[in-house]
């Protein structure tokens, strides 16, 4: 059977129940390949526990998923990679990747990424796992290290007190740590007059234990 995978995410949620199931199908699964899985398993049943097919096949498949078309250009492979790949290795890694060029111009080509592969949606995403199979070993680290920072930027008289600050008290004995911003909601009991309240709960945390904003230093050291 295929299922949403939206829908059994919100599920799972919903209900705390984390399954085998619920773990793969909220990553989404191939939704053209159940009756090919079905007929596996009626051949595996006949083989091992000498079964017998009762009734012909029934697939309710109303409307078919198709693959996504996904608009990518040479220049921005080159751009993100840093490494400038041939026409013919990139149509080579596509094809190993049952990815099929619908279109190609001297600029650009249009692929049409099949419905099993969901994590192919944009053209960075085929950029990516082009990347990925052709490797990393042969694209090269500058000199220079570029990066987008969009927090205000900390004055130089206020981030030398800063550090002479964190000189002054590491030469006292004192350890400077980072840690993790979440933490569990259970440890806000801990604390007197703490406001269970005024906890920031996360919409999709990763696990039990990190699903709330920290609001104090002793629930996050």
């Amino acid at each position: 059977a295929y299922f949403n995978p939206g829908i059994i995410r919100k599920a799972a949620k919903q209900h705390a129940l984390k399954t085998d199931a619920s773990f793969r199908h909220e990553r989404g699964t191939d939704p053209n390949i159940t009756v090919y899985a079905l007929k596996r398993a009626c051949l595996l049943l006949q083989e091992i526990s000498q079964g017998e097919v009762s009734s012909a096949l029934i697939d309710l498949y109303p409307t078919k998923i198709g693959g996504t078309n996904v608009q990518v250009y040479y220049k921005n492979i080159t751009r993100i990679l840093g490494l400038y790949l041939p026409k013919k290795t990139v149509r080579k890694i596509l094809q190993r990747i049952d990815v099929v060029i619908l279109q190609e111009e001297t600029d650009h080509f249009v692929v049409l990424v099949p419905p099993y592969r969901t994590d192919m949606y944009r053209e960075v995403d085929v950029i990516s796992v082009i990347a990925r199979i052709h490797g990393y070993g042969p694209i090269e680290v500058t000199d220079k290290l570029g990066s987008t920072y969009l927090a205000k930027t900390i004055r130089p008289t206020q981030r030398k007190s800063r550090f002479k600050t964190a000189e002054l008290l590491a030469a006292n004995g004192y350890h400077e740590i980072y840690t993790n911003s979440l933490t569990k909601s259970a440890y806000a009991t801990l604390i007197q007059d703490h406001n269970v309240q005024q906890q920031v709960p996360i919409l999709n945390p990763l696990s039990e234990t990190l699903n709330v904003l920290g609001q104090h230093c002793s629930l996050l050291a």
